[in-house]
């Protein structure tokens, strides 16, 4: 997730599922997305939930999460790399994410 406001991220990991198909990344364990999101989930996000309300429901079910998620983005090999605040650069184009 990424708030465009203040150009901040943080990356949802989730907790593994023993008995739903995982993927290896970058050697984690990583819950697949339709397992963290309602209405199988705990997060229900929308387009004003903030980064600290999403921590918090992350915390209380037991979540994995990472609040260097830009960090560890630009950790991995090229190749793999997302732009995290592309969505800030497509729909908030005068945001601050945006010029990161």
């Amino acid at each position: 997730m990424a708030d465009c406001n203040s150009s901040e991220t943080v990356e949802i990991k989730g907790v593994p599922d023993p008995d739903a198909p995982v993927e290896v990344l970058g050697g984690e364990l990583v819950t697949e997305v339709q397992n963290l999101y309602a209405p199988v989930g705990a997060l229900s996000l929308n387009r004003i939930t903030s980064l600290s309300e999403a921590i918090e429901v992350s915390k209380s079910a037991g979540y994995q999460y990472s609040t260097n998620a830009a960090e560890e983005m630009n950790a991995m090999a090229k190749r793999n790399r997302v732009d995290l605040m592309c969505g800030c650069k497509l729909h908030y184009p005068d945001s601050r994410g945006a010029a990161s």
